[in-house]
């Protein structure tokens, strides 16, 4: 059978008391007659359309009462699409259990759901368990990580601007009395600015792209380190599978993801350099419009 196949299955009884692993194990807690002593009738029979499937593995090789995992040649169907009634088909029931009751509720809202519940009348006779196979506590990591990446950013910042500023002030704002000569000796005023903010634009720029460079090249070892411990899981028998489209789609994101790093590795520097060269150019110009003697009696202190 192959996903897209359809199937009709008649369905003969319920059973509300045990898990899958047990009622279609090898000895049954029930009787498969009813109180006339014959084999259940068919009380409902619909056809179903297979549209994915599950890769069975039997690890233990045998069979344990509780368990809720599957069992092989298994068929789950939505609860909602059997609309007779099989109150006269039920072999067993019980109380609900793990391993009987389960229910999906959407990813992060455990907390919620909990605070809703105890507002049941009754609630306390039943104990919930969630689930979540990780998420909660994955997604608290992550907020961490984002705190985490958001302080460290912010530091990152303030250090720029502090060397920015260490810059400006030996480069520019010191080298008052160099200008003053420079305008003394007749240099224009192009001259001077090209004098005062090349080697210092220079030295930004070579610094900004090797930080970059260094900062992706870490960040992208950090990330494949990460990504090998990255859980998987098998899609041969899914509507998922992936096919050569798919192939083709994951390799094209690979490829637009590293486009977008290379472009912020080149957009950081220039724009840190842009941003240095428009401040000295600002400083430079007040210098310029300064008169020489000024500049020249001006402590370098």
């Amino acid at each position: 059978m192959q996903i897209g196949d359809k199937i009709k299955l008649p369905l003969y009884f319920a059973d509300y008391n045990n898990p899958s692993s047990v009622t279609f194990g090898q000895m049954y807690s029930f009787s498969l007659l009813n109180t006339k002593g014959e084999l259940y009738p068919v009380f409902s029979e619909e056809e179903y359309e297979i549209v994915g499937m599950y890769q069975y593995q039997n690890i233990s090789g045998t069979v344990v009462a509780e368990a809720t995992e599957m069992v092989s040649d298994q068929i789950i169907i939505p609860t909602k699409s059997v609309k007779a009634s099989d109150e006269n088909n039920i072999v067993s029931a019980g109380p609900m259990r793990n391993a009987t009751t389960s229910f999906q509720i959407p990813n992060g809202t455990a907390d919620i759901y909990e605070k809703e519940f105890a507002k049941v009348e009754k609630s306390d006779f039943l104990q919930i368990t969630f689930d979540d196979n990780g998420y909660t506590k994955i997604k608290q990591q992550l907020d961490e990580s984002r705190i985490t990446a958001y302080m460290l950013c912010g530091i990152g910042f303030l250090a720029v601007m502090v060397i920015i500023l260490l810059l400006l002030y030996f480069f520019i704002i010191r080298q008052k009395k160099r200008l003053a000569i420079e305008r003394a000796m007749g240099a224009g005023k192009n001259q001077c600015r090209i004098s005062m903010i090349g080697g210092m634009a220079l030295f930004v720029l070579v610094a900004a792209i090797l930080g970059s460079i260094l900062g992706t090249g870490i960040t992208g070892n950090l990330l494949q380190k990460e990504n090998k411990k990255e859980a998987h899981f098998s899609t041969d028998y899914s509507v998922q599978k992936k096919t050569e489209e798919n192939a083709s789609q994951d390799t094209l994101r690979e490829e637009v993801l590293s486009m977008e790093t290379v472009a912020i590795s080149l957009i950081i520097p220039v724009s840190i350099t842009v941003f240095v060269v428009l401040i000295s150019v600002w400083l430079v110009n007040r210098q310029l419009n300064m008169e020489l003697m000024i500049l020249l009696g001006d402590r370098e202190n």
